[in-house]
């Protein structure tokens, strides 16, 4: 699978969705290492800026749900979302 660059830009949008959801910063970070592994994980195939911002919402609610290791997190966004690494 080819490496697509991170945008700087999508990753501040996503970090204020995650402050958005008025978690406190370890949450926040948490959050943000969970969905910068799985982001690496997004196919080609897949439209990105839509991938990961379904990701980050699916992130979101995990937390929500009460989900804190960013392995469970990482490992369910990637199932919710239909993408195997």
């Amino acid at each position: 699978m080819r490496s697509r660059p991170y945008s700087k830009t999508s990753m501040v949008d996503i970090t204020a969705i995650f402050h958005a959801g008025a978690f406190d910063p370890e949450t926040v970070r948490t959050m943000t290492h969970a969905f910068d592994d799985c982001r690496k994980t997004i196919p080609d195939t897949h439209d990105r800026a839509e991938t990961e911002q379904a990701m980050a919402k699916v992130i979101i609610e995990l937390m929500r749900r009460g989900v804190r290791d960013p392995i469970e997190l990482y490992k369910e966004a990637q199932r919710e979302l239909g993408i195997s690494h």
